[in-house]
């Protein structure tokens, strides 16, 4: 397979963050779009791989990687 999306992070105070990513069934790479409040100018990304496969199509992933904030 092959998927990609988009991710929205809401913290707390009401700050966004969005991420993209993309991915196979052997991991994929991730990225920050930027964001909002004490998100704005937030770059970075890393990869994930399956953790799980359940035989129903459900994935679990673990993700590694860094931020960096302005």
């Amino acid at each position: 397979f092959s998927s990609g999306g988009y991710c929205d992070g809401l913290d707390a105070d009401g700050d966004v963050y969005w991420a993209y990513g993309h991915a196979t069934e052997k991991g994929g790479k991730w990225n920050y779009l930027g964001g909002t409040g004490k998100f704005e100018g937030l770059t970075g990304g890393g990869t994930y791989r399956l953790s799980l496969n359940w035989p129903d199509g459900k994935v679990m992933a673990t993700w590694d990687g860094s931020a960096q904030m302005k």
